[in-house]
């Protein structure tokens, strides 16, 4: 690997729309060309997988150059990726929760602290708080609730904390 690809640089805005631009989007250009030129050859079945990646790629041609437009955008979900590894990462360590139902809240748990990291929140801080909230009585959550449509993270994770409380107290 070249040495100026071996750091990401970190851009924003239109320096980095114009990077993407210069170098970039020749080589987009040059897949989509390869790909709509090897899927018109008349000696590939429909159901080869290859034509089938090929038709793929082509069909979401749209979808997979909105990078080039918009710098908000990442080039790949390598992020997102190496978020949730830990879940598959962790199943020998949930193989012996109690319960299903104790394998689920592990789940949501971790999807929680997921979330809480994609948003550059401390996880521990938004846990202790939300948990507080869910544990007093009903004005508590009635707060939580009118705080969510302001919270970063999404109302859904303030939900599950709400499930999960209400399940606990049940049990």
């Amino acid at each position: 690997m070249p040495a100026s690809l071996g750091k990401q640089k970190i851009w924003t805005g239109e320096k980095k729309q114009d990077n993407r631009a210069q170098h970039s989007k020749p080589l987009v250009d040059q897949l989509f060309a390869f790909c709509e030129k090897q899927s018109q050859r008349g000696d590939l079945l429909p159901d080869d997988s290859w034509t089938k990646a090929l038709n793929y790629t082509v069909q979401r041609k749209r979808q997979l150059m909105v990078f080039l437009e918009n710098p908000d955008v990442a080039m790949d979900t390598n992020h997102l990726e190496r978020e949730i590894r830990s879940i598959p990462m962790g199943k020998k360590n949930w193989l012996f929760c109690w319960t299903e139902l104790d394998t689920k809240h592990v789940g949501l748990i971790k999807s929680l602290i997921s979330t809480c990291k994609l948003h550059d929140i401390d996880p521990n801080v938004y846990l202790t708080e939300v948990l507080q909230r869910v544990r007093t009585p009903s004005q508590g959550r009635r707060r939580l609730n009118n705080e969510a449509m302001e919270a970063p993270v999404c109302r859904q994770s303030i939900k599950i904390a709400i499930v999960l409380s209400v399940n606990d107290s049940l049990e």
